[in-house]
């Protein structure tokens, strides 16, 4: 992958537009996808930690049954509707599956809680509508979108903000910043230069940043399992029986969720074809204005490419919205025949 260099334009920049200078609904669906993808992968994440805990304490469990059993004073027997437990029996069945049920419940209460929320649902939509509102910001500062069109959009998308559990914007709030004027007042040259800078640049670095990443925490967790197996096979060799098969089997199956669960494989290989193709479009940018065309033949090239550029990154963006496409095909397809 071709390196890109991340952008060092100085903040005082008097045309700069990044986040900050974004309008209110793009910040609210920013930090609302954020927000929700933090909070559906920590459900996620304890739900395979304590699986993973659960058949380790059982295993612990079955080994070291009276130690445990010593440890938490557990004595007594059991009777229940003419059942009788012995002490011993009720002592070590309670010593060995005490932690391994207790891991268990925490386990089911995430994943209960993550499907109960729908946060993986959530998160792809405020992604994908905070995305699409910088993308019309950015349409409107280059004059690839009228001022009425802008804002016939923008209108639009805060109606969708209000049904995806979002902060609602003040009334005071700019549809179009001041920032957003300044640049869609200057000449097409500094458009195409903050264009460029602002928009490009920051997107291939970001992209590329993230495909490395993701490369590197995808062998990561691939090297984690060969550990894993590595370790049960140490322990089964060591006479710890075959009982601690169970234990590296839902570990490494831990391990293997999460790795495609986040997607690692399949993001750093698009996010490495969109590193590229933004080096593509940030070379080509430099010859879409030039000296010898007028300024509305400047304007108008300028907007073209910016149409096409932002077209790509919405079709990229729309992936998001396509891993749950299906869920809502299956859930429309039950209601209508539950209706007939």
């Amino acid at each position: 992958m071709a390196k890109v260099k991340k952008n060092t334009g100085a903040p005082e920049d008097p045309l700069v537009l990044n986040n900050e200078y974004l309008p209110f609904l793009f910040k609210s669906t920013d930090k609302g996808a954020i927000r929700s993808q933090k909070v559906h992968f920590a459900f996620t994440w304890i739900e395979l930690v304590f699986v993973s805990l659960a058949a380790v304490a059982e295993f612990v469990g079955r080994q070291y049954t009276s130690a445990i059993a010593d440890l938490l004073h557990i004595s007594g027997g059991i009777s229940v509707v003419g059942i009788n437990v012995s002490a011993h029996d009720f002592r070590n069945w309670l010593a060995s599956n005490i932690f391994a049920a207790g891991f268990m419940i925490i386990a089911i209460i995430a994943f209960a809680a993550r499907y109960w929320f729908h946060r993986a649902e959530l998160w792809r939509r405020q992604r994908s509508l905070a995305e699409a509102t910088k993308s019309l910001a950015w349409r409107f500062v280059m004059h690839a979108i009228s001022r009425q069109a802008y804002l016939d959009e923008y209108d639009k998308q805060r109606q969708q903000a209000d049904k995806l559990r979002l902060t609602p914007p003040e009334t005071n709030d700019a549809v179009i910043t001041e920032r957003m004027e300044a640049i869609h007042a200057a000449s097409p040259t500094e458009q195409q230069r903050v264009y460029t800078m602002f928009r490009l640049e920051d997107q291939a670095v970001w992209y590329a940043g993230k495909a490395r990443k993701f490369i590197r925490q995808s062998r990561t967790l691939q090297v984690a399992r060969v550990g894993v197996y590595v370790v049960g096979l140490v322990l089964i060799l060591g006479g710890f029986g075959t009982n601690v098969f169970a234990v590296i089997t839902t570990i490494a199956g831990g391990l293997a969720t999460w790795l495609a669960g986040r997607h690692y494989d399949d993001l750093s290989q698009s996010y490495t074809s969109m590193a590229s193709k933004l080096l593509e479009y940030i070379a080509r940018a430099k010859t879409v204005v030039s000296e010898g065309q007028s300024s509305d033949e400047q304007q108008d090239r300028l907007a073209t490419f910016v149409k096409e550029v932002e077209s790509f990154l919405d079709g990229e963006h729309q992936i998001w919205l396509r891993e749950i496409a299906p869920k809502q095909e299956v859930a429309q397809a039950a209601a209508s025949q539950s209706g007939d």
